[in-house]
């Protein structure tokens, strides 16, 4: 869907042509042309420029623009197919590759997934604590505590809670659940100890309510700070990952559209790469200029990665057959790498905001869809909901929303009649449809 949208260009030489691949283009070609006279030698190479003839010098010169412009040209068609390498669409002989990348990313989003849980399960713990901290102390079934250290267990309680801000992040609930049974048992005990000697009775009880309401405060601290990384951990699911894990990609790229993908689906039951080509069009003006606004830099950040990496793999090579400069050769492929690196990385944080801005389309402009094609909005949301997917049928397997009688479709995938009750993949191809009975020399 992301490609598919890429392709729409105003004219040869706009803002989006420069900015995507013209400059891009130029800029490593102009690196590449540095490197090369390092190599050589810088005053070599001055020297051989300053020998060529002032028309020459021109010439190389307007070749070497329109070259960077044909370049640019040529990889701007090609960037479709580019970014849908990004995202994990790769060739058949690649298959190995792309089944070990998504059971890595299976194991990613597992471990996200577990961590979310325990979070959660934390948080209920915690909650618990509290309720229970501020009820009373459960019935001691023990003989009644002389008092003898309960001072001492009591300090010792107010520093170990003292101390839990400064326990690793992941040790805190825990901690804080062992305070609240230790809690519980002082306060069963302090009774106890307030009938034994009246005269200090109520500096017990003083002290027992403001121990349970230090541990109760701390435990509200905890929760705060579990909270915000509750939502930061299902802020990156949301964003990076689909939740269902057959749409897992190879890529960060890939996982981070096919997200942005699914929530139509979840929400809406639709399919977005279908409907997305025919909502475009009935977009606002300042929502398509938002669009473009975040594909731009992700087209770029995903061409000037693939000119670093190849930057780095050719200049190498070149580099080490000239076996003269060490430093250059590791400074041309490290840095080059890590270049492409960084351009991936800032791409796929753009993805993260086109798709934010994909499932506010739908959620805002998706009904203005329905009114051009002529369809009555749907009066409740599971109205809706069982609205979409008959318009899915009708789009994109011939189906009409209504009972067509003799008239159903008939398909055929290479020459063979589907099973009945099955319907043809996606990513099948299509010889020919048509309604009514199939020709007879098709049957078979």
């Amino acid at each position: 869907m992301l490609s598919a949208f890429l392709v729409q260009v105003s004219g040869f030489f706009d803002k989006r042509f420069l900015f995507n691949v013209w400059f891009p283009t130029f800029l490593f070609g102009a690196v590449g042309v540095f490197v090369a006279a390092v190599a050589m030698g810088p005053q070599t190479a001055v020297d051989a420029w300053s020998a060529l003839p002032a028309l020459t010098q021109v010439w190389l010169s307007v070749g070497g623009l329109v070259l960077a412009t044909f370049v640019a040209y040529i990889c701007d068609n090609l960037l479709g197919p580019m970014v849908r390498l990004y995202e994990g669409y790769w060739p058949e002989w690649a298959g190995w590759l792309r089944r070990r990348r998504i059971v890595r990313y299976h194991r990613r989003r597992q471990h996200l997934n577990d961590r979310l849980d325990l979070v959660a399960t934390q948080q209920r713990n915690i909650e618990t604590a509290i309720k229970k901290a501020e009820q009373g102390p459960s019935p001691s079934q023990e003989p009644p505590y002389d008092g003898a250290g309960l001072p001492g267990r009591v300090q010792q309680f107010q520093e170990r809670l003292n101390q839990v801000p400064k326990l690793k992040i992941e040790k805190r609930p825990g901690e804080l659940i062992k305070l609240f049974q230790e809690l519980q048992a002082l306060r069963s005990e302090i009774p106890g100890q307030c009938q034994q000697d009246l005269s200090t009775g109520a500096a017990w009880e003083q002290k027992s309510l403001q121990v349970r309401e230090a541990f109760t405060e701390r435990c509200r601290q905890e929760l705060t700070s579990l909270e915000g990384g509750y939502n930061s951990l299902y802020a990156t699911l949301y964003l990076n990952f689909p939740q269902d894990p057959a749409r897992l990609m190879p890529t960060r790229l890939g996982n981070v559209i096919q997200a942005a993908e699914e929530y139509s689906q979840l929400t809406y039951n639709f399919d977005a790469p279908t409907v997305w080509p025919r909502l475009v069009p009935h977009l606002p003006p300042e929502s398509k200029t938002q669009l473009e606004q975040s594909s731009t830099p992700l087209a770029t950040m995903l061409f000037c990665a693939t000119l670093s990496f190849l930057f780095a793999i050719i200049g190498g090579i070149l580099l080490f057959s000239m076996d003269d400069s060490p430093l250059l050769f590791l400074s041309t492929v490290v840095g080059g790498l890590l270049l492409s690196v960084w351009c991936y990385t800032g791409a796929v944080q753009r993805a993260v905001e086109y798709g934010m801005l994909i499932r506010t389309a739908f959620d805002l402009y998706r009904h203005e869809l329905l009114k051009a094609i002529g369809v009555s909005l749907p009066s409740s949301p599971l109205e809706e909901w069982k609205l979409w997917p008959q318009l899915m049928d009708w789009w994109y397997f011939y189906e009409p929303p209504f009972d067509a009688g003799e008239g159903k479709s008939a398909w055929y995938y290479e020459g063979k009649k589907p099973k009945p009750g099955s319907r043809p993949k996606r990513d099948e191809h299509v010889l020919y449809v048509r309604f009514g009975a199939p020709p007879k020399d098709k049957e078979e």
